[in-house]
């Protein structure tokens, strides 16, 4: 990770947090099991942000729990408190903008490759044009 918590990764979760913490630690465990219902192919980092000071200045951090979803390198969306129903809230928005996304970059895929097809004319008659 760098210092701007990039990670070879298009779909990623930094959840600032800090061991002494109690909420941090309470919503651990609905991170986790979020992150395996909406089963898509996710990195959750934890970031310490009693060690991290330079990540947190970066992202804003003013206070912990503080999760950030992060779709190549751009923030989709955050939660800066451990609401239950906003963590959740959170991970269905980044889940559909990912879908979105996937979606798109599909379809752009696809027209391009549809240009780059030649087009093949049964019965048709071919005349060359120009020199021979």
């Amino acid at each position: 990770m760098d210092s701007r918590g990039n990670i070879n990764s298009e779909a990623k979760i930094l959840k600032f947090s800090a061991d002494w913490c109690g909420p941090c630690q309470n919503i651990k465990p609905q991170v986790e099991d979020l992150a395996k219902k909406y089963n898509f192919n996710l990195i959750c980092v934890d970031v310490d942000a009693t060690e991290n000071q330079d990540l947190c200045s970066v992202y804003s951090v003013a206070s912990i729990p503080y999760i950030v979803f992060l779709f190549r390198n751009t923030i989709v969306t955050d939660v800066k408190e451990a609401s239950p129903e906003k963590i959740e809230k959170a991970f269905d928005t980044f889940h559909k903008y990912i879908m979105e996304q996937n979606v798109q970059n599909m379809e752009h895929k696809e027209k391009k490759k549809n240009q780059n097809v030649p087009i093949i004319l049964k019965n048709a008659e071919y005349k060359k044009h120009g020199r021979d």
